[in-house]
């Protein structure tokens, strides 16, 4: 569909958007709650740059805890709420925001009623190609933003444009694009 040079912008969650947790061994886990919830740096300015630009935000995020009982489908929708809220309510709806809880038999202790393979946990692209068919896109107007190989693994099967987080969320610089002798450097895409 022609969206009027409009772009959809859909994002990873833990490592993309949020902070992950800290754990007392060392580790990190993603959040569980919303008073777990902390913006990476650059996150919210960014977000309200491309909804200025008019173009649509979404997220999509595998979400194996619920699978594993370390939380539920109840406070994963809590955290994207919390997400959506800290970023100032620019995330559209529901039907932008999708997760996986699944995960593999075997893994860990994966309740049953979780225990599946579906082409929408990534790195299978189900869920970019759920969100781009409720929100009538093209995937030629379609990016994924993410931090993990899997993230850029997911982009590729779903046809879609790829940009790391670190990336993407980095202030540009004032003299950003300018050569050496003051010309315009080529921008890519």
């Amino acid at each position: 569909m022609n969206h009027k040079n409009r772009k959809l912008f859909i994002f990873d969650l833990d490592g993309t958007l949020i902070e992950r947790v800290q754990e007392p061994d060392g580790g990190t886990r993603p959040a569980n709650t919303p008073d777990e919830v902390k913006l990476l740096p650059g996150v919210k300015k960014k977000i309200a740059e491309l909804r200025e630009q008019r173009h649509i935000v979404a997220i999509a995020t595998n979400q194996g805890g619920v699978a594993w009982g370390f939380t539920t489908e109840e406070n994963v929708w809590s955290v994207l709420n919390e997400v959506d809220k800290q970023c100032g309510r620019q995330f559209c709806s529901r039907k932008a925001c999708f997760y996986d809880p699944s995960a593999r038999h075997g893994l860990l202790d994966t309740r049953p009623e979780y225990a599946s393979h579906t082409i929408f946990r990534k790195p299978w692209p189900g869920m970019l190609f759920q969100i781009m068919m409720e929100l009538d896109f093209d995937q030629d107007d379609v990016f994924y933003i993410g931090d993990q190989p899997s993230d850029l693994e997911t982009a590729n099967r779903a046809g879609v444009k790829f940009r790391n987080a670190e990336f993407f969320f980095k202030p540009t610089p004032p003299d950003a694009g300018i050569g050496r002798r003051g010309e315009q450097a080529e921008q890519e895409e």
